[in-house]
């Protein structure tokens, strides 16, 4: 059986086979509000982003040692972003108050080791809750 057979019919379940690091379900919705007033334009907008669990690691005991990598690494977590945006343009200026990540959701972005032989697991964060405004112009 070549390496590429034995990897498939690792990741196998329940009779389908699926690649080992995709994520099972992700998905993004946005609905965006404008409407004249005074000068310009106000909008509200708002985001929603979700993205299910997924193993870390593509390779699973290709070997058949019965080592697989992703038992150090574990999982990466599902997670669901929302933000949420409001401004204003008129002529050549906008500005806009906007917060990211509303829920202040502690997302994985990843999982990793410092060198092949470590075990110890470095998670790599999400953006935080961020707050702001933005004031632009066009010219």
């Amino acid at each position: 059986m070549t390496q590429r057979a034995r990897a498939v019919k690792t990741n196998a379940i329940d009779g389908e086979t699926m690649k080992p690091a995709r994520r099972a379900s992700k998905g993004t919705a946005t609905a965006r509000y404008s409407w004249p007033m005074g000068v310009g334009r106000a909008h509200v907008q708002g985001s929603i982003a979700y993205q299910g669990s997924s193993s870390v690691d593509v390779r699973q005991d290709i070997s058949g040692d019965g080592f697989n990598p992703n038992s150090i690494f574990g999982r990466v977590r599902s997670s669901t972003l929302v933000d949420l945006f409001a401004g204003y343009d008129w002529r050549s200026y906008s500005l806009e108050l906007f917060t990211t990540n509303v829920f202040d959701e502690r997302n994985e972005l990843a999982r990793i080791t410092a060198c092949g032989v470590c075990t110890r697991v470095h998670i790599i964060p999400g953006r935080p809750r961020t707050i702001g405004l933005r004031v632009g112009t066009k010219f």
